[in-house]
C-alpha cells in the first residue's frame, strides 16, 4: 500500500470510528480491559469501548457489503448541494453522520471477522478471495464517506457538522484526496503479497549447515 494510501487508511479509522468499531480481537478485548482496570500501557493506545456481550463463536461473517453507504451519502450529498430538502437540515446532517458511523461500525466488524477467518486457514482460496475484497470494499467506504464529509463540511450545513471533530481532525478532512485508481490496484496487490506470505509462513522449512 502507499504511504498515503496507509495513512488514509489509519487516519479514516482515528477520524471516524475511534471508540466505535466492535472488533472481535481478543488481543484488543485484553488490551481494553487492561485499560480499563487501570493499566498504564494499555490506556495509553486504547480507550475504554463498549462491546456486545456475544462471543465470537456466535458472530456470523457474511462479508463486507460495499454499497452499505450508498443510500445515505447521496442523501448527505443532496442536502449539501441543495437538492433534497428535509425539515431541519441540521439535525438531520447530524443524525446522517451517526448512521454513517453505525454502518462503518458494522461493515468493519465484518471486515475484522473475515479477517479472523483468513487467518485461521491462510490456505483456503475462497477465504482469502473474500478477504481480498472486504480490504477492498472497506478502504472504498472510507474512501466515498471522507469525500462525502469533505464537501458537506464546506457546505452551508457545515458549521455545525464540524462541532463533531476536532482541528486536528478537520485539518485532515480539508487536505484528503480521493483514493485513485492506481492506489486500488495498490490495495489489491499488496493484499494479495500479504495472502501469499501468510500461506509460505505456514509451510515447513529445512536448511542443510554444515552436513546437518
Amino acid at each position: 500500500m502507499t504511504n498515503r494510501a496507509h495513512r488514509r487508511w489509519t487516519c479514516f479509522l482515528s477520524l471516524l470510528l475511534a471508540g466505535v468499531f466492535v472488533s472481535a480481537s481478543p488481543v484488543l478485548a485484553a488490551a481494553e480491559e487492561a485499560a480499563e482496570s487501570g493499566g498504564s500501557e494499555a490506556s495509553s493506545y486504547y480507550s475504554p469501548k463498549e462491546h456486545a456481550d456475544v462471543d465470537y463463536e456466535e458472530m456470523t461473517y457474511t462479508g463486507v457489503n460495499a454499497q452499505a453507504l450508498d443510500e445515505i451519502l447521496a442523501e448527505l450529498d443532496g442536502i449539501t448541494d441543495g437538492s433534497i430538502t428535509v425539515d431541519d437540515t441540521e439535525q438531520r446532517t447530524d443524525d446522517i453522520y451517526d448512521e454513517i458511523l453505525q454502518i462503518m461500525n458494522k461493515e468493519y466488524t465484518e471486515y475484522v471477522l473475515g479477517d479472523i477467518a483468513h487467518y485461521r486457514y491462510v490456505n483456503d482460496e475462497e477465504l482469502a478471495e473474500k478477504n481480498k475484497q472486504d480490504t477492498l470494499a472497506i478502504q472504498d467506504m472510507s474512501d466515498m464517506a471522507y469525500v462525502s464529509l469533505q464537501k458537506a463540511l464546506l457546505g452551508p450545513y457545515g458549521g455545525t457538522l464540524s462541532e463533531a471533530f476536532s482541528d486536528e481532525q478537520l485539518d485532515e478532512l480539508e487536505e484528503y484526496e480521493a483514493l485513485t485508481d492506481r492506489e486500488r490496484e495498490l490495495i489489491d496487490q499488496e493484499t494479495e503479497l500479504q495472502q501469499k506470505y501468510d500461506r509460505l509462513s505456514e509451510e515447513e522449512y529445512s536448511y542443510d549447515y554444515e552436513g546437518k
